[in-house]
């Protein structure tokens, strides 16, 4: 399987290019990450990058769940088992993409990074700049109402659920801003396969919360997929 890359900045594809490092986020209950393609793509990034890390938004994806008025027992069983099938399936598909490294050692539960200091740094100046940056603000208040549309099945989520819902972009910005110093390397490229608003924006401007020369941002997805995608409110060059 052949994957189209477009790192979003000059800067962007640089880091690409250096091929450092790469972090990979697979969504909770999201069909797109199926075996197929997750066995694919660690493949086609073994090739570019030295090291590969998988990020499972777990406690993200448990509060969302929340958020959207489901009991706390239904979100806490849904997250354990959509959690243990998306690590299994993770698992699976890097010993079948052929690299060498221990693939349990690079799975890392967005819940098991939330104690790690730089995490905890990089989160609260998310926190800072969604209360100070009202650019920045409005366009995840968007993402949360588009998720929680999803989740609710189109129907309206109140302004209530819509600020709450700030949450999963507060757990998953951090990353975006400084995933190279939260695995301790040099560079480091964020990406997903469809675009997503919040780190457009971070990354397009300037201001107080704006990524470093070693973080780098790209939308990768199947080749095949040649019509536009719509952004993510829930990341174009062939590389053979």
């Amino acid at each position: 399987m052949e994957f189209t890359d477009t790192p979003l900045t000059p800067n962007c594809a640089r880091v690409f290019e250096s091929g450092v490092h790469v972090v990979v986020g697979v969504s909770l209950g999201n069909s797109y990450f199926n075996g197929d393609v997750l066995r694919g793509l660690l493949r086609w990034l073994h090739a570019r990058f030295e090291t590969i890390d998988v990020v499972v938004p777990d406690s993200s994806y448990h509060d969302n769940l929340l958020v959207a008025g489901h009991p706390a027992a239904y979100a806490k069983r849904k997250t354990t088992r959509e959690t243990a099938t998306a690590r299994s399936r993770i698992l699976r598909s890097w010993q079948q993409a052929g690299i060498g490294a221990s693939g349990a050692e690079h799975v890392h539960p967005l819940s098991a990074l939330a104690g790690d200091a730089v995490y905890r740094s990089l989160r609260a100046q998310v926190v800072r700049g969604l209360a100070e940056d009202a650019e920045l603000r409005r366009c995840c208040l968007e993402m949360s109402a588009s998720a929680l549309r999803s989740q609710l099945r189109g129907a309206e989520p109140s302004p209530g659920q819509v600020e709450a819902g700030l949450g999963y972009l507060e757990a998953e910005l951090p990353f975006f801003l400084g995933s190279a110093d939260v695995f301790g390397v040099a560079s480091s490229v964020c990406f997903y396969h469809r675009p997503i608003p919040a780190a457009e924006l971070l990354f397009s401007r300037g201001g107080s919360l704006h990524p470093p020369p070693s973080q780098g941002y790209a939308l990768i997805r199947p080749a095949h997929e040649a019509r536009p995608v719509p952004a993510e409110g829930e990341m174009q060059g062939v590389r053979p």
